[in-house]
């Protein structure tokens, strides 16, 4: 059975309900004993009270028949003169004298008190002791009303001369036993009584488990597993000497308050607080120790459910929960949890925010430190052992968002966001000058030979129809050496035509007329793949280009010496800016009527003061064409520019219309 002692031998005021009315069975009072070594003539004992108020004092030798008497009135000390003092063992017994009633007109008849409305009532000598939450419990008892009592004692003669202090006992003020989870504790309020002599003993097999003299206020100890009840024997060291002034509790080990402890199951919180979850079958206050230190701590709380928030600190926190019953005793449930409010520490090698690549896949580098997970969008890509990382990220056609993120066991994050634009590789306006000369010349080729034949058809005709005596004079065939040089002037002027042919061609078609295929959706929808763009390589001799011309041209951030078809959207001197999606040249909004109302122009970047002698194109396509807004070098040089879009000859688009037709 659970039990909350108080040090001191008292006679506690019991108070039952009956009928409606308090009736006190005993007055409050509480009696100490101590020791007298030897005998005296006579003694003049002093007994003081903690509290102050009206007490009757009663002192008298345990196996003695006269008792001497005292009185405390409004004060808290008294004195009692004794003669003929026999060495032995004395009590003291201070008792609350009765409350007396000034209106003796309203007593009635059989002593109790009548109220006006006619009601009996009866006066008790016991004060109610009001709780935390404003509930009033058992009426107060001899510690709350007397507290601790001290008896000092002087010897003196019968002349009254004083012959020196007496030897007595002393009390221990505000003692208090319990149990601390499997452990004794002993404590006390006591300031004066000076060093506490505290022994624990086996109750079964008189065994002493530990002794221990206590220079505090405070005793603990740790109960073994096996040991059901034990005695603990308290004296104060002063007194410990003194046969029978010592005190002796026999106690049942057992701590098991009817409650439930529930706390959130993590290792790691990156929170100030965690909750507590308290569910109370009976009525218990709680008491919240983190790392030694009290954070919080309830009154008497009813049967129940409860939710804490317990604060917690950076690092490792040791958490116990306490139960408290109404005699003090205490059992803990214990947590750990580490507190960690610091991110994951991300490194990349490089800044991949804004890159522009026609690569298929990009590889992304760093360490990572102080973390669990690390994800790139949905790929965990493999840490070694110093932190580093190497990830390769597959992308798609245009803008790709690139999340890497780690989070450690507190759920700490640290993000990094990257866009990422994949560019569709232009695949160049295929230039067929080259072939188109080639047949050109072919054909002319082939018409030559038609034409000489064609040319020397009569005069074969002409010979036959020469006199036969003409035939004749010429019947001898020319030799076969005049047949071979004949041929080779042949070949030699068939060589000839065909490199002027070949020159001249490619020079045409090269750099007067320039045609070729569409190949990407860049300039949509101006021109669309498959259509065939004829331009003028001559355009630009005597004129500049001009802001909304189309041009093909080559360009240094172009692999390979590759023609490109954009168009010119600035002129040298123009500042360009782009603002939610809009093209501002110069600071004024340009209206591109070329373009569908919901096309959208951005950049990660404006381009101020273009130099002289450059360009800044763009495909109509905005949002898929790779240009000025993403080369290193943004311009294009008129001196890069090879001709002005002529025509179009929309083969696209006509292939889609025989196909509708038929």
């Amino acid at each position: 059975m659970k039990k909350h002692i108080i040090f001191a031998p008292c006679i506690a005021a019991m108070v039952f309900l009956l009928n409606g009315s308090f009736l006190a069975e005993e007055p409050v009072s509480k009696k100490i004993t101590f020791e007298i070594a030897k005998d005296y003539e006579a003694c003049e004992f002093t007994i003081t009270t903690e509290k102050e108020g009206n007490f009757d004092v009663a002192l008298k030798p345990e196996n003695g028949v006269e008792t001497y008497t005292g009185s405390i009135e409004e004060s808290n000390v008294c004195s009692v003169s004794v003669e003929d003092v026999k060495a032995g063992r004395w009590n003291v017994t201070v008792t609350l004298k009765e409350q007396e009633n000034d209106q003796k007109e309203n007593m009635n008849g059989d002593g109790s008190d009548q109220d006006p409305a006619g009601e009996a009532t009866e006066e008790t000598d016991e004060t109610l002791i009001e709780t935390e939450d404003g509930n009033e419990e058992m009426p107060a008892g001899a510690e709350e009303l007397i507290g601790k009592i001290q008896v000092t004692a002087k010897a003196i003669d019968k002349t009254a001369f004083s012959m020196g202090n007496v030897q007595v006992a002393r009390d221990i003020v505000g003692l208090q036993l319990y149990f601390k989870d499997h452990a004794i504790v002993a404590e006390w309020t006591d300031t004066s009584c000076g060093n506490v002599k505290v022994s624990v003993i086996n109750t079964y097999t008189d065994q002493i488990l530990d002794t221990k003299t206590v220079s505090g206020r405070y005793y603990e100890y740790e109960i073994p597993e096996l040991v059901s009840e034990i005695t603990v024997d308290i004296v104060p060291a002063t007194s410990s000497n003194i046969t029978g002034a010592n005190s002796r509790f026999d106690m049942e080990v057992k701590n098991d308050p009817d409650a439930e402890i529930t706390y959130e199951d993590k290792e790691y919180v990156n929170t100030d607080t965690i909750p507590v979850t308290v569910e109370l079958s009976e009525t218990y206050s709680l008491l919240f120790v983190v790392n030694g230190e009290e954070v919080k701590e309830t009154g008497l709380l009813a049967p129940g459910e409860y939710v804490y928030d317990i604060p917690v600190t950076e690092g490792t926190n040791e958490i116990l929960t306490y139960v408290v019953d109404t005699d003090h005793n205490m059992k803990s449930t214990p947590y750990t949890v580490i507190r960690d409010s610091i991110k994951p520490a991300l490194t990349l090698d490089m800044e991949y925010d804004g890159i522009t690549t026609y690569d298929d896949t990009i590889t992304i580098t760093g360490t990572i430190k102080d973390y669990d997970t690390l994800m790139i969008n949905e790929t965990e890509p493999i840490v070694a052992g110093d932190g580093s990382f190497k990830s390769e990220y597959i992308l798609r056609d245009g803008e790709n968002q690139l999340n890497v993120k780690a989070t450690d066991l507190a759920g700490n994050e640290t993000l990094y966001t990257a866009v990422v634009v994949k560019a569709i590789k232009e695949t160049t306006l295929r230039d067929y000058a080259g072939p188109i000369g080639i047949v050109f010349l072919l054909l002319v080729g082939i018409g030559v030979k038609l034409w000489k034949r064609k040319k020397g058809e009569p005069q074969e005709k002409e010979k036959t129809d020469k006199p036969e005596k003409e035939k004749k004079v010429k019947k001898k065939p020319a030799p076969a050496q005049n047949e071979k040089d004949n041929r080779k002037k042949t070949v030699l002027i068939y060589l000839i035509v065909g490199a002027a042919s070949v020159t001249i061609s490619y020079l045409f078609f090269t750099h007067v007329i320039i045609g070729g295929w569409i190949p990407s959706s860049s300039m949509e929808p101006t021109l669309q793949v498959g259509d065939y763009a004829i331009s003028n390589g001559l355009a630009y001799l005597k004129h500049e280009p001009q802001k909304g011309d189309i041009i093909i041209f080559r360009h240094a951030d172009v692999a390979d010496g590759e023609t490109l078809i954009k168009r010119i959207v600035g002129v040298p001197g123009d500042s360009i800016m782009f603002i939610d999606g809009y093209v501002y040249i110069n600071g004024e909004l340009v209206y591109e009527s070329y373009l569908p109302e919901e096309t959208e122009t951005n950049s990660f970047k404006d381009f101020e003061n273009i130099p002289d002698g450059c360009y800044f194109v763009m495909g109509d396509n905005r949002e898929n064409s790779e240009d000025s807004r993403f080369w290193n070098d943004p311009y294009v040089q008129k001196s890069e520019i090879r001709g002005k879009l002529l025509s179009v000859i929309p083969f696209a688009r006509l292939k889609e219309t025989v196909q509708d037709i038929f």
